[in-house]
């Protein structure tokens, strides 16, 4: 409720519920794959601080970095 009143304040945005598709059709196979190695590597175990959070989202991101250029070849070598 307090961000609803905070973008009619600042905005004049009324937000309302929308039922969104459980999977947006904008993201790949990819995308979700990343997001998953990400996600299980940043909260495998609770934060204690926010700025722990973003390190942890830093370093999981510097360490998949390197693997990008196989990742970016992956569909190609899967036919998808």
């Amino acid at each position: 409720m307090e961000l609803q009143r905070t973008l009619v304040l600042l905005y004049g945005i009324i937000t309302r519920a929308t039922a969104w598709p459980p999977r947006s059709a904008d993201l790949t196979p990819m995308d979700y794959f990343l997001w998953g190695v990400v996600k299980s590597d940043v909260y495998r175990a609770p934060a204690t601080t926010t700025q722990d959070m973003v390190e942890r989202f830093q370093q999981s991101f510097q360490r998949i970095s390197p693997l990008v250029p196989y990742l970016s070849n992956l569909p190609i070598l899967l036919n998808i």
